[in-house]
Order: structure tokens, then sequence, then C-alpha cells
């Protein structure tokens, strides 16, 4: 995340299922990615209760509970305030798939939730909601929250919504971009998740 410019410092957090289901691995709150070692990650339980770790989890950790309890075939939640992502979400305006690589991926425009205040413990189903089964969504005036169903394919979800925000803007700049149609934004969904590569 840090080397793509995902994030800086301390923004931003991620976390991934265990192999039991019944629990993930978050990143602690305020401590640097830099800086960052494997033991420092925090384990809870998808109910809210504390595994295992020393240091104080994610301030958005309702969050990634509330998303894992709500869909099972996430195995992996970032959250990132990639800067032509965060200036969509601060101008409230939704990500047009323009390119079919990462429109595809995604499968569509990447939506804008109603305002939910960060670092709260009582907000993290009203964005599991407002996530659906979206692999990725903006939080307005803050950033993005993608998922995956493992940590490199909600890494490429995020890098997907950096990407389209930055495509949406350039193209902006030239002309009126069309995007996508959703039939082909279908076609290549499917291609991308159940037949693109080594299966």
């Amino acid at each position: 995340m840090l080397a793509a410019g995902l994030v800086s410092g301390t923004s931003g957090n991620l976390s991934a299922r265990t192999s039991d289901g019944a629990s993930c691995l978050v990143t602690p709150s305020g401590v640097d990615y830099e800086s960052m070692l494997g033991a420092d990650l925090i384990e809870m339980g998808l109910d809210g209760s504390l595994r295992s770790g020393r240091l104080k989890p994610s301030v958005d950790t309702a969050i990634h509970l509330a998303i894992y309890r709500a869909r099972a075939d996430v195995g992996a939640v970032i959250h990132t305030h990639s800067p032509f992502a965060a200036a969509f979400s601060a101008v409230g305006a939704p990500i047009p798939p323009l390119s079919s690589e990462w429109g595809g991926f995604l499968g569509g425009a990447v939506r804008v939730l109603d305002y939910v205040p960060p670092a709260q413990d009582d907000t993290g189903e009203a964005v599991a909601e407002g996530l659906g089964a979206d692999r990725a969504v903006l939080l307005p005036h803050h950033g993005v929250l993608a998922v995956g169903e493992s940590l490199p394919k909600a890494h490429q979800a995020a890098v997907a919504v950096e990407e389209g925000a930055r495509l949406a803007y350039l193209a902006s700049r030239l002309g009126k971009a069309e995007p996508v149609p959703e039939a082909e934004l279908r076609r290549i969904y499917d291609f991308i998740h159940r037949r693109y590569g080594q299966r």
C-alpha cells in the first residue's frame, strides 16, 4: 500500500480473515507502516473480542468486523486515502468505469456512500450495508474501502479504484469520456475473476 501511494504515515488500515474464519488480523492504531512489524498486528474475534495483541487495533476495526460478518466471500479489507480517489470522495462524485481493465475488475462505477463519521464503534454495520456486494466504495470526505477474497485481491481492488480515479480525472481534462458499456463490464468481470490466469 505504501509503495503504491495508497497510504502514507499512519493513514488507512487493513485486515485479513484468519483461516478458521472466526477472527481477523488487523493493523494497529497510529503505527507508521515503515516501522510496523508482524507482531504488531492484533487478532480480533468477529464478535469484537480481543484474541491477541499488545497494541490497540485500528480505529476502524468495527467496520472490518461488520464486513466479515456480512460477507463470507471477503478475506481481506483495505482502507486507503489514495489522493485521486479521495478527491472524488471529497466532491461526492462516483468514479466512472472508463477503463475496461479497472472497471472490469471492479464490476462498474465506484459508488459514494452516505457520510459515516470515521473512528466510531457504531458505524460498522452502516458501512457494511452500504458496501453491499461491491468490491470497493468511496467514504465521503475520507477515502476508499476495498475488499477481496484475499489480501492480494483487496489490494488490487484498492489500486483499481485509485487508477480509475486518476484516469477519470485526466480524461475529464481532455473532454467527455464515455464509460465502458455495462454488458462489457459484466463480461470482463466474469473473465477476470473466474477464467483469467493459471486456474
